[in-house]
């Protein structure tokens, strides 16, 4: 590894440490670790978990439509767009499956807690998730995209307030 990639795994280990998204592990299994650019220049660590995803049965759970998504703004006049950020960290690994999400490093081998990014079944899984979560309330949701939309200014700042105390 390059002194950028050292420098970002340390980053990455302190920081998933700290908050409890990455453990220690003595799992058999470990996933390549490798570094992709942002489109800002810094480097996100990735983990090839091909070996786990040729295993995996896959969920099938629909992606929205975007032509559906559309119909269902016609009427809207006002809306608001928020992004999450490390949005698949809200998805907790099912307890007893994280040895399956290991991944081996310089500095040791650890596991995932929450759901990490390069597994088959994460879109739909975290599609699934904010579907439930939010049940299509005054809400379009495409991954960890989502649009609020209302009618009116009022109607807007009421649904702004039932959908933030969802999250």
């Amino acid at each position: 590894m390059s002194e950028p990639e050292l420098a970002a795994l340390q980053d990455f280990l302190d920081k998933n440490l700290a908050r409890g998204f990455i453990r220690p592990s003595s799992s058999p299994l470990s996933g390549l670790v490798l570094f992709m650019k942002k489109k800002t220049g810094d480097l996100r660590l990735c983990c090839n978990y091909r070996h786990l995803n040729a295993i995996r049965v896959r969920n099938r759970y629909p992606l929205s439509l975007i032509l559906e998504l559309l119909a269902r703004l016609r009427e809207a006049t006002v809306f608001t767009k928020l992004d999450f950020r490390g949005a698949y960290n809200l998805v907790h690994v099912r307890v007893g499956d994280e040895w399956k999400m290991a991944f081996g490093t310089w500095y040791g081998h650890f596991e995932y807690t929450v759901m990490p990014f390069g597994l088959t079944n994460m879109p739909a899984v975290f599609q699934h998730f904010m579907n439930d979560v939010f049940r299509d309330q005054f809400v379009v949701i495409y991954l960890d995209d989502i649009l609020i939309y209302s009618r009116s200014p009022k109607d807007h700042q009421r649904h702004l307030c039932l959908d933030l105390q969802r999250l």
